[in-house]
């Protein structure tokens, strides 16, 4: 009995043949629809269909919804070339999300960022700048780039306050001082809130001490040779808090030692608390997925200044998209034509060969 060849294919193998096909299908379509506008203006389609709809859906395969998309984005494309062109390798709904703020002047700056990020980052950048743009805040004669430097504007809110909520901060505004505008108070309460909140961080090592079994047994033994385990968990009690008090001499007298990539606890929980467990980006309230280092770990070694970024901002960092990114937050600007250096170079092409 012959066996079917299908069936002889690994897992692995059906799984990449199948992504293969479907990158393959994905090029087709984008192919495809760059073809589109040229048959609907030459009307070639009426020799063979009704409609365009109709010869594209009977052709080529395609949704009316996508057909419609790609004939409205002509218009917008008319003076870019390069972005359309840009169309059959990365898709219609890419080149849709920015191509009413690019110009032909920078349409080549877009286009960097089209090719090199995720559509759910493109799409918050183009939110991003139009928003800006539409609100009078950023400048110049090319709506959408030629603005200068704009910067990532924080949230705003409004926190209405009354009954007992309102005497406490009445209270504190007159201690405070009464010359000071409710804003300037409410920052000062703030201000002092998260001091106390990384004054009682900083005691929270201590709290190993309460777990003495996750001393290892080579620990133990070094400790006390001839003891009984229970005996040498008790003397482990007392060392946690020596070790971290080390560790914080070493940092102050700024004895560093070459780091891994790997960041460790005492590390990245202090910065993570620092923003909440939520990405440092201004007025992004998202989760850190990552934490990024400004001076870039491949050149530095160390893990100095590292910020907490969803995915989406950590994307922004290494496309240049960020001016001032070694300052603080407050100092961030929006910066698309920023420069990249080799380690962003290589990120991009990490990230564009696991897509």
């Amino acid at each position: 009995m012959q066996s079917n060849s299908q069936n002889d294919l690994t897992s692995k193998e059906l799984h990449r043949k199948f992504v293969i096909l479907g990158n393959n299908r994905r090029r087709l379509t984008n192919e495809l629809l760059a073809l589109l506008p040229e048959i609907y203006e030459k009307k070639i389609y009426k020799k063979y269909s009704a409609t365009i709809i109709e010869y594209a859906g009977k052709f080529g395969g395609l949704s009316k919804g996508v057909v419609m998309k790609r004939l409205r984005l002509e218009k917008h494309l008319k003076d870019k070339p390069i972005l359309r062109e840009a169309i059959k390798t990365e898709g219609v709904h890419k080149v849709a999300l920015i191509a009413k703020l690019a110009t032909p002047e920078t349409e080549n700056i877009w286009v960097d960022k089209l090719k090199n990020m995720s559509k759910s980052s493109l799409f918050e950048l183009a939110k991003e700048v139009r928003g800006k743009v539409e609100d009078g805040k950023c400048s110049g004669s090319n709506a959408g780039f030629d603005f200068g430097f704009c910067k990532a504007a924080p949230q705003k809110m409004k926190i209405e306050i009354g009954g007992e909520l309102l005497f406490m901060f009445l209270k504190l505004k007159k201690k405070y001082g009464n010359n000071l505008s409710n804003n300037e108070v409410m920052k000062k309460i703030l201000e002092t809130a998260v001091d106390v909140s990384e004054a009682k961080f900083q005691t929270e090592p201590t709290r190993i001490q309460s777990m003495p079994h996750k001393a290892s047994v080579a620990t133990r033994a070094k400790l006390r040779p001839n003891a009984t385990p229970q005996s040498s968990l008790q003397k482990v009690q007392i060392f946690p808090g020596k070790i971290f008090s080390r560790y914080e001499k070493a940092v102050q007298e700024n004895i560093t030692t070459q780091a891994t990539r790997y960041i460790k606890v005492r590390i990245k929980k202090p910065a993570l608390s620092s923003t909440n467990g939520k990405c440092s980006y201004p007025g992004c309230e998202k989760p850190a997925e990552n934490l990024h280092h400004p001076d870039r770990f491949a050149r530095g070694q160390n893990h100095d200044n590292i910020k907490p970024l969803c995915k989406t901002h950590h994307e922004f960092m290494h496309n240049g998209l960020v001016k001032n990114e070694q300052d603080s937050v407050d100092s961030w600007q929006l910066n698309l034509d920023g420069k990249l250096d080799e380690i962003d170079d290589l990120y991009r092409n990490y990230r564009r060969a696991a897509v």
